[in-house]
């Protein structure tokens, strides 16, 4: 697999929404252990409740010692095979980071596709940064940051439906439907 170089953010990146970028597994490994780990200051790694599954990343040096800065969650994809989905306090948590990630961004989101969990985690951070009304640009944002994966992100709806209605913003759900 040839080597992929991200970037984050860009000249029509909005200033409002910190720097992030969606990855796979692989990928975030790969990332987090060369020469780009300098550039992720918060990590939000979602794993896989199944052993089979890797469930751990290796952290960029330093990132280990400050919790504040990275956030662990495990949850199942649908459609959930080990029977365990995301629930409200998994959301909140994770929204609870997200405010925690400061206008110079740094934000690497990995699930093990970089396609749905994590897709809908850059959805809801851009989201929050760009406010009401901006949910399509948001979207447009996620999948943005999700390039390098080679596809495009499909936030998962009931990550999203969480958000939403922790946010209090059912129109977080409108762009996937």
């Amino acid at each position: 697999m040839a080597d992929i170089t991200p970037t984050m953010g860009g000249d029509d990146w909005p200033p409002e929404v910190p720097t992030f970028l969606i990855a796979s597994h692989d990928n975030a490994s790969r990332w987090l252990r060369g020469h780009l780990r300098d550039g992720f200051r918060h990590v939000v790694s979602i794993g896989n409740p199944r052993p089979h599954y890797r469930v751990n990343v290796d952290l960029p040096e330093g990132l280990a010692e400050h919790p504040s800065r990275r956030i662990r969650i495990v949850f199942d994809d649908h459609p959930y095979p080990s029977g365990v989905e995301p629930t409200s306090a998994d959301v909140h948590r994770i929204i609870w980071f997200l405010h925690g990630v400061d206008e110079r961004g740094g934000l690497l989101i990995h699930c093990n596709g970089g396609v749905s969990r994590s897709g809908a985690v850059g959805y809801i951070h851009a989201a929050m940064h760009l406010g009401s009304g901006r949910e399509r640009e948001a979207l447009k944002l996620a999948q943005t940051a999700a390039i390098p994966n080679g596809r495009p992100v499909h936030p998962n709806k009931l990550i999203v439906a969480y958000a939403a209605d922790l946010l209090g913003r059912p129109a977080l759900s409108d762009p996937i439907d």
